[in-house]
């Protein structure tokens, strides 16, 4: 009863597949399987089972085990880059990017729950706390620090290879532990671990099966996936942080 009652609860609703394929962008450009994003949008708003047929193939796993990014690697500083500074592309396919923009939305909106936001933490991945916040923070903060004279320095981290470094297993049970719908945690697994993934790298092209770590850098879900172990992080260790810094505003 109780797993009938989460995949009940897990069904997609019309509003979603609506609200999801307008978001899409370049939505009129055709992709290499000779489909559009607008090509699926129309179908959502035209085919009344278009959104029950979705419903199966995103939960189905044999449905990401059988299908396929194609991505390419991409220099980050210079057109000739050692493969330290090299990044991987993976684009989805228009109804992989559908998929994916609900099963972030969904991710989202438990992690806002289960997360409490902290006064002068921004993380860019969550609503209302983008990364030009981040910068504009630290802005104001040297230029306070020099019209009262105090002391003052900024440091910035970069987690490289954070999100081809998750630990989906260890995120999947500490969502699993929170109480999230079961059934969107193991959607959300497949679909970032099942695929097989061929880059094009130097005219040939490499294939990765089914992984265990790791999230599909670039997509939405990967993005909510990397908020859990920063925002966890940063909430335990905010208390022995806060009085090194500069206090600028407190809400009210």
């Amino acid at each position: 009863r109780q797993r009938q009652m989460c995949i009940r609860d897990s069904n997609i609703t019309e509003h979603e597949v609506f609200t999801a394929a307008g978001s899409l962008k370049k939505r009129w450009r055709m992709h290499r399987s000779g489909i559009c994003s607008e090509a699926i949008r129309v179908a959502a708003f035209t085919n009344p089972g278009f959104t029950e047929w979705l419903q199966r193939w995103i939960v189905d796993p044999a449905s990401w085990q059988a299908y396929t990014v194609e991505g390419y690697l991409k220099g980050k500083e210079s057109k000739d880059p050692a493969v330290s500074e090299t990044r991987a592309i993976l684009p989805l396919c228009p109804l992989g990017q559908l998929a994916d923009v609900i099963l972030a939305a969904r991710l989202s909106t438990e992690l806002d729950r289960l997360i409490p936001e902290v006064a002068g933490v921004y993380k860019s991945a969550r609503k209302g706390t983008q990364a030009a916040d981040i910068a504009c923070a630290i802005h104001v903060s040297l230029s306070k620090s020099q019209d009262y004279g105090v002391p003052t320095a900024v440091a910035q981290l970069d987690a490289m290879q954070h999100y081809d470094r998750l630990q989906l297993g260890r995120i999947a049970s500490w969502l699993t532990q929170q109480g999230v719908n079961p059934v969107l945690i193991s959607t959300i697994v497949a679909a970032q671990t099942l695929p097989t993934i061929e880059v094009a790298v130097l005219g040939s092209t490499l294939q990765i099966p089914a992984r265990s770590a790791g999230a599909l850098t670039g997509t939405r879900v990967a993005g909510q996936l990397g908020r859990i172990p920063i925002e966890t992080t940063m909430n335990k260790i905010h208390k022995s942080l806060a009085g090194a810094g500069l206090e600028l505003h407190v809400p009210t």
